[in-house]
């Protein structure tokens, strides 16, 4: 599934909801690096997703890190 995702963002670099997908399935393999760059990279293309990412459970992991859109 992260392939693809990744294949997809190489297609649309500007689309914010697939940034914020990869984002949660980073997260949930234990990458959060990369998932925060992702889901950073989200919000700076689609600031409402920070919303969205304050309550979503596949990005707990991510929280308490510095960076997360708060």
């Amino acid at each position: 599934m992260v392939a693809e995702m990744n294949e997809g963002i190489e297609r649309y670099p500007e689309h914010a909801t697939m940034h914020y997908h990869l984002a949660c399935a980073q997260a949930l393999a234990g990458r959060e690096d990369d998932a925060l760059a992702h889901l950073q990279r989200a919000v700076e293309l689609r600031p409402g997703i920070a919303e969205s990412a304050r309550d979503d459970p596949d990005l707990a992991s991510l929280r308490q890190l510095p960076g997360f859109p708060a």
